[in-house]
Formats: structure tokens, sequence, C-alpha cells
């Protein structure tokens, strides 16, 4: 094998490939593939492959496996051409005055040919910023494997994502051309595709897979398995529209933040209630303290609700505009909370509330 590739290009793809190697790695190694004026990198791991693509210029075709934190170690942004050459397993990189030769794992590569993915692809030219609006609302661990997933659900003009967490529902739409079918997609792959994100990305499904693609000088295809567990019906615990609270974003913001202050694992409990045109924020601790903020709001009538200070400060966050709606069935205190930004209606979080002696 040998290629010449551009020296920012190379760094970008060994970058994007060591975000899919776990520190924990037995085998650290991606595939590094020259073929068909490209040079192609494979990362692959037990529930998805990651795949990127930059151009080459390939004076002989073949492939090693080399460590793409080495890679990185070696190279620094600028404009600079990279020459790879592969011999007795080893990799050689020479640019500039500076020649290295690693060394690499004592195993014979194929020809790796990009993937070719059966299926039409579907654009979804903001989905990297629609995953963002929901991904805070997962279940962080494994308990529930089918929580641990972020849904994608075809709607008449794109896709509806959401994340759930048995006390918290995050749900966002995005606009989308083509085909698509529901699936879930396991976090820990939704958090390599945050952190390889590139350009136009497009989605393609098979029976069981799908694979993100993103493209650029370097390309990324993210292969991964779907979860066929079927995903609960969160839609079911939005309730309907009650007293409606528009509050100031940033000062809602802050007045959540102050609570954190006197929040211990045992009163995680941040109060709201509404007093005419005014919000109370407040947290209380026997030990800690109390922190209490108001803030001017408008309000379509009164209501109270003790919610987890840390998720109501995720969902608040997470969603866009100057200004926030606090949607409260005021029926009962045990009804959900549901919160929108002004700039976005079509994302919304909808909260549990928790149990105080009010």
């Amino acid at each position: 094998m040998k290629a010449i590739v551009e020296g920012g290009d190379l760094l970008k793809m060994a970058m994007d490939l060591s975000c899919a190697i776990p520190a924990s790695a037995v085998f650290p190694y991606v595939s590094l593939t020259a073929i068909q004026g490209q040079l192609i990198g494979t990362a692959i791991q037990n529930e998805f492959t990651l795949q990127s693509s930059c151009k080459a210029t390939n004076e002989q075709e073949g492939g090693v496996y080399a460590r793409p934190q080495q890679i990185m170690g070696l190279l620094n942004p600028g404009d600079y051409t990279v020459t790879l050459t592969e011999s007795d397993h080893k990799l050689k990189l020479e640019f500039g005055n500076v020649v290295a030769t690693l060394e690499g794992p004592n195993r014979e590569r194929e020809l790796t040919d990009k993937w070719v993915i059966v299926g039409q692809p579907v654009d979804v030219p903001e989905l990297i910023l629609a995953i963002k609006k929901v991904r805070y609302a997962a279940l962080p661990d494994l308990t529930r494997p089918i929580l641990h997933c972020i849904n994608f659900k075809p709607t008449e003009s794109g896709i509806q994502l959401a994340a759930a967490d048995g006390f918290r529902v995050a749900i966002t739409k995005v606009k989308a051309k083509g085909e698509f079918t529901e699936m879930n997609i396991d976090t820990s792959a939704i958090d390599l595709l945050l952190k390889v994100q590139g350009h136009r990305p497009s989605i393609q499904q098979d029976a069981k897979s799908v694979a993100f693609e993103t493209v650029g000088v370097v390309s990324n295809t993210l292969k991964v398995k779907t979860v066929s567990e079927t995903y609960p019906n969160y839609e079911r615990l939005i309730p309907p529209i009650g007293c409606v609270v528009t509050a100031p974003r940033e000062p809602l913001i802050e007045a959540v933040r102050r609570t954190l202050v006197v929040e211990t694992p045992v009163t995680n409990t941040v109060r709201l209630k509404t007093d005419n045109e005014v919000l109370s924020v407040w947290c209380t601790d026997e030990t800690e303290g109390e922190v209490k903020s108001t803030i001017p709001v408008k309000t379509t009538g009164q209501f109270r609700i003790a919610l987890n200070a840390k998720y109501l400060l995720d969902a608040v966050t997470a969603l866009e505009g100057d200004a926030i709606t606090l949607d409260k069935d005021v029926q009962a205190d045990n009804k959900p909370l549901v919160i929108k930004g002004d700039c976005d209606p079509d994302s919304m979080c909808v909260l549990m509330p928790m149990w105080v002696q009010w």
C-alpha cells in the first residue's frame, strides 16, 4: 500500500475514528485501506461500525492496521501532504522532515470497499440539532435497554425523535425527504454520531441496521444495529392544555440553577408556584438552607408543581427561544408539566412531578 493524502484530512479522519475506539479496547486499531482514489478508515465495535474516507492518490492499493491516537499525535493542522506506506504490517508516514514508522498487529488486511447500503437515503439536514434536543432525556444506564435508545418515528413531513427515562420525555420533529420506518438507536451510537458530526446528514435503512452518513472533505458512515424492542407509547403522557405560564428563558435558567446550591440527593426538588403574574422558584433543605427567586411571567391561571431540579434545568437549557412556556393541568398535583420554547413549537419536554408537602 502507498497513498498520498492531505495532512488535515488524515488528521480529521484519525480524530473521528478515535472516537469509536474506547479507552478499554482490547484491539485499539482501525484498518486503513487505499482503494479507488480514496483512503478508507474502518473502526469496528460490537454494536456499530464507523467508516471514514477522504480523497487520496493511491500509487499502490492495499491495507494496514493503525492506531488513530498515534496518527493524531504525529500530525498538526495545516496545508501539507502525507505519504503512507505499508510494509510487513507496519505503517510508515512521511511529511516534511518527519519520517515515522508505526508497528501494527500481525494480521493480513484485505481491500475494503466503501459500504454499499441497500435502501434509498433519507435526507435530514437538521438531524444533529434534533438529536441534541432530546439526547439528555434518555436513560443513562441499561436497567431498561429500550430507554437507553432514541426513538425515530416517521411523520407526514419528516421524523419525530423521542427520548425517555421513565420520569421525563423529550420530543422534537425534524424535516426529512424520503421514506422512513420507525427505529430505535442505542445512545452509545448516537453519542458517536454527535462527535463525528458532518455536513448534509442522511439516513439509510435495511432490515436490522441503519447507516448515518455525513459528507465533506472527510465523509463518515456510521452503521448501527437497531434495537428491535417496541418503544413505549410516550405520547399518551402528554396532557391536554391547562394553565400556561410564559417565563423569560434566561431568568428561569438562572433561578433553577441557583437552587442547586442547596440541593442534596435527598432534596433534589425545585418548587414552582404562581401568584398572579409572578412565578416563585425555590428549594429548601433543613441542613443546607433555602434559595428562592421570583420571576415576572404571563399566565392564564395559577398552578404549583415540584420537579427534579436538574431535569428541569436540562429541559429549559435544551429548548430554543427567548421565552419558555410551562403548561400544567391544574386539576391535580400529580399531572405532568409540558415545557416548550417559543421559537420551536415542534419540541417539548414532559416532566413528571415529585411529591412534596406543600
